[in-house]
């Protein structure tokens, strides 16, 4: 009897302790609704979604969204300022005196041939000086005009498809060629298929000069034009535009 009631009062000492121990827990579960409860990491609502792993905790956690950078755009080259700062402002991969968006900024005055003029029986020279009109590109000259009696080298660099070449030489390339060859040119200083096209052609016209000697060296095909304005080009193009000038043959290849 004695045992018996002595098991019973330990079945109920045990039932009330697990009793107490499920009310604490209970009591432990706590809403996840507060700013300090969602910062706390502890999953305080027991549902293994701790701070902002937790629906419930979404509105302590807001998101801001990334604020953009504001993108430069590439300005026009259209005022001196810009064409002579040294920055590719139109991010077009030319700069400046390079850049035929620049050209109208790059000219230099020309002077006119002297004229003879009869003073007290004595005659004396005058020369006059002239600035391109503008449009007018930087050493262009008048497609008109007949070579003046004092040149130099014309074209100082050579010219190639696809590359970028000087633009003072282009221009002055395609002013010899509308010039000399009577084609119509726009003269940008951009070495286009256009002038591309009229380069080999005017190759082939004076082939003799210009492309047999490569053939004779055995680096050229019989009758095949390259369209580059290297060396027997650019010599034969000097010394048409300025006789004179009695410029070598040059070294080849």
């Amino acid at each position: 009897m004695k045992k018996f009631t002595y098991m019973l009062i330990v079945a109920f000492i045990f039932a009330h302790a697990f009793v107490a121990v499920s009310d604490v827990k209970a009591a432990e579960v706590v809403a996840e609704n507060t700013f300090e409860l969602c910062h706390d990491e502890v999953d305080n609502d027991e549902n293994f979604l701790v701070d902002s792993s937790d629906p419930s905790c979404a509105e302590f956690f807001v998101i801001e969204e990334p604020v953009e950078e504001p993108v430069e755009e590439p300005v026009a080259e259209n005022t001196e300022t810009l064409c002579r700062d040294g920055v590719d402002n139109d991010e077009n991969f030319l700069v400046d005196s390079s850049d035929p968006s620049c050209a109208e900024f790059y000219l230099v005055a020309t002077t006119t041939p002297s004229s003879r003029t009869s003073v007290g029986g004595r005659s004396s020279r005058s020369t006059s000086t002239s600035v391109p009109s503008e449009g007018s590109v930087l050493g262009a000259f008048d497609e008109s005009s007949p070579v003046p009696p004092s040149c130099g080298q014309y074209l100082k660099t050579y010219i190639k498809f696809g590359q970028q070449n000087n633009l003072e030489d282009v221009v002055r390339l395609q002013v010899f060629l509308n010039q000399r060859e009577g084609t119509r040119l726009a003269i940008t200083g951009v070495y286009d298929q256009a002038t591309f096209d009229a380069v080999k052609a005017f190759q082939l016209k004076y082939a003799k000069d210009i492309l047999t000697p490569w053939v004779d060296k055995g680096l050229l095909e019989e009758g095949e034009a390259t369209g580059y304005v290297y060396k027997t080009t650019q010599w034969f193009i000097n010394k048409t535009y300025c006789p004179q000038l009695d410029t070598p043959f040059p070294i080849l290849p």
